[in-house]
C-alpha cells in the first residue's frame, strides 16, 4: 500500500505549544510519496528539526509523526531535494521544491507529516 509524506508552511504569528494533529489541509501540504522521502531521508540527519513542538529539538525528519523544520534548516532541505531531482524528475519534488521556496520567501517554518 502506497504511502505519502505531507509538507506545508507555518503561519510564523502562531506557535502551537504542539502540534500533534494530523492537518495537512490547515497548512495547504504538498504530498510526496514515501519511496521519494526515503531516498532522501537520511541526507536531512544533520538538518535541525523539532519533533511534535518547539519544545523537542532534534535532527531529521520523522519518519512517523511531526516533524517541524525551522526557516534556518530550509536552504539544506532545499538542496537535498534539488540534488535529487538531478536524478529523477518527479512533479511531487518540484512542488515540494516550491514550498520550501514559499517558505524561505515569506520567511517561515514548515511542518512535515511523516507516514
Amino acid at each position: 500500500m502506497p504511502y505519502t509524506h505531507e509538507f506545508g508552511v507555518l503561519d510564523a504569528t502562531i506557535r502551537h505549544s504542539s502540534y500533534d494533529e494530523y492537518e495537512p489541509e490547515r497548512y495547504d501540504c504538498v504530498s510526496v510519496d514515501g519511496e521519494w522521502v526515503d531516498e532522501f531521508i537520511d541526507e536531512l540527519n544533520q538538518m535541525r528539526t523539532y519533533s511534535h513542538s518547539y519544545d523537542r529539538p532534534g535532527f531529521g525528519l520523522e519518519e512517523c509523526g511531526v516533524t517541524l523544520i525551522p526557516y534556518e534548516s530550509l536552504a539544506l532541505f532545499y538542496q537535498v531535494v534539488k540534488a535529487m531531482m538531478y536524478t529523477h524528475e518527479s512533479e511531487q519534488l518540484n512542488q515540494l521544491l516550491a514550498k520550501i521556496t514559499q517558505a524561505q520567501v515569506e520567511q517561515k517554518d514548515m511542518i512535515h507529516f511523516g507516514l
